[in-house]
């Protein structure tokens, strides 16, 4: 029994990851053919949200602290910060910045992304979040607050996993999940940001994190329900939000 409890949970991680990155995982044919024919249970791959943010939470965390313990806070500030940002970005082949870029365009300076005027704005708009986040981050490895990058990356994925729970665009939800596997999910999330991130930020951060994921799966359920492609750029907004909210929680000096 407690091989199968795992051998499904594998599966639903598999499955997260698809829903989730761009970059597939990494197995093997024969497994990757056995994967794609199983069904996975949607509430698993509900509470698989945040160990898929573990996964570049994670990576973040050790290659801040290393280089911060390396070679000093200085130079794991600078180098750090661009690494973390392409590499979360690379998992993602940069398609939910580009969308969250494209509403902001649209929606902000009224512009679409074609002709000459559009494009130029979007790769304002591209510098600009890029550079931010990286000052963000950078901020964060040089005040020795790494921890909150796996507090970042954990609930950016735990929230689109709440926004997954909505109707999609085409009527039917991404995933299917009672209320237990929701509430499991930001349980699960709320241990790894309070144990990497700080009791009190961490708390902090998943509250207000779960609130705007409720509040916005309401709205677009109103409003018809949404894209896999809108649920990765709010993804990216709340990402944002998070890497804002770290320094001001955090940061005392």
């Amino acid at each position: 029994m407690k091989e199968n409890f795992f051998n499904n949970l594998a599966l639903a991680f598999a499955k997260a990851w698809e829903l989730f990155f761009d970059v597939p995982l990494p197995l093997s044919d024969d497994t990757r053919e056995a994967l794609g024919d199983a069904e996975a249970d949607d509430a698993l791959v509900l509470c698989c949200a945040p160990l898929i943010g573990f996964v570049p939470g994670f990576a973040a965390y050790v290659l801040a602290s290393g280089a911060s313990a390396l070679a000093g806070a200085y130079v794991a500030a600078a180098l750090c910060a661009f690494v973390v940002v392409v590499l979360w970005e690379v998992l993602t082949r940069g398609k939910d910045t580009t969308t969250l870029i494209a509403l902001i365009n649209g929606k902000l300076f009224h512009r679409s992304g074609d002709g000459q005027g559009g494009a130029d704005m979007a790769t304002y708009i591209f510098i600009a979040l890029f550079g931010f986040k990286v000052a963000c981050v950078g901020m964060l490895v040089y005040f020795n607050h790494v921890g909150w990058l796996m507090a970042v990356a954990v609930l950016t994925f735990s929230f689109q996993g709440a926004l997954a729970l909505g109707k999609s665009a085409e009527g039917d939800p991404f995933l299917v999940s009672d209320t237990r596997g929701e509430v499991v999910m930001w349980g699960l999330a709320a241990f790894l940001c309070v144990v990497f991130g700080g009791l009190t930020a961490g708390l902090v951060a998943v509250a207000l994190t779960a609130l705007a994921a409720v509040k916005l799966r309401d709205l677009f359920d109103r409003m018809g329900g949404v894209s896999g492609a809108f649920i990765g750029a709010m993804g990216k907004a709340v990402e944002l939000g998070l890497l804002i909210l770290g320094p001001l929680l955090l940061i005392r000096k």
